[in-house]
């Protein structure tokens, strides 16, 4: 799950708009689908700041999951 809203839109050659979000994701995979049980779900929750840019979206984020795993991540370019 994703939200995310405009907090300024610069109105740029390079940036159009600026955004502030955070995802909530909870998944898991296996073979057996019997082994699949809500109380094992992965889960994590980030927060990231976004740009509309000429090159196209471009994402700057920290991200952290129980048992203390946490990570930065950078995404640029169009998502598929």
């Amino acid at each position: 799950m994703t939200y995310q809203f405009r907090i300024a839109s610069p109105n740029g050659q390079a940036v159009r708009d600026l955004h502030l979000g955070m995802t909530g994701e909870a998944g898991n995979a296996t073979i057996d689908r019997a082994a699949l049980r809500l109380s094992e779900l992965k889960k994590s929750f980030s927060v990231f700041v976004g740009a509309t840019t000429t090159l196209g979206p471009a994402y700057l984020g920290y991200a952290i999951a129980p048992g203390g795993a946490q990570s930065v991540y950078l995404q640029f370019g169009a998502k598929f």
